[in-house]
């Protein structure tokens, strides 16, 4: 995702200028950042360690993002990426448990279950897939039933 984001962006820009330059550096920055977030804590490697490479790469993409860019446009969610994730890795060891796509697609399929709101047809656009399948299974016991 990162890597189509830095490619329309660069496009944009023209090449061997300085903005395009410092763009490209603050998309490198990011995704050396993110790729050591997704990445474990490899074995005999300290939360510490850890938290200090995470640190300085977060420093390294704010500092090369107000380049690029302008230093007003640094938020929140940089300070955060800068000072509280580290303090979350050396706490917890792992930000990955604190993802909560798997959960929200969760919440998504259990919340549709036996409703009316999940994939209807053209068919039969007032009923759910649910409610067909249970119309399904009606038809073939009754069948099932009077042929024995």
């Amino acid at each position: 995702m990162l890597k189509l984001f830095r490619f329309v962006l660069l496009t944009v820009l023209k090449e061997n200028t300085k903005q395009f330059k410092d763009s490209e550096k603050s998309w490198q920055a990011l995704e050396k950042f993110w790729n050591e977030i997704v990445t474990p804590i490899q074995a005999g490697e300290s939360r510490q360690d850890k938290a200090d490479r995470v640190k300085q790469l977060a420093g390294d993409y704010i500092v090369a993002f107000y380049t690029a860019v302008s230093a007003d446009k640094v938020t929140v969610y940089m300070h955060i990426a800068y000072q509280h994730f580290p303090e979350m890795i050396v706490r917890h060891g792992n930000l990955l448990d604190f993802a909560g796509e798997g959960l929200e697609n969760l919440h998504t399929q259990i919340s549709a279950v036996g409703t009316n709101k999940r994939q209807r047809t053209e068919l039969t656009n007032t009923r759910g897939r649910t409610y067909q399948a249970f119309e399904k299974v009606a038809v073939s016991r009754s069948l099932g039933s009077s042929v024995r």
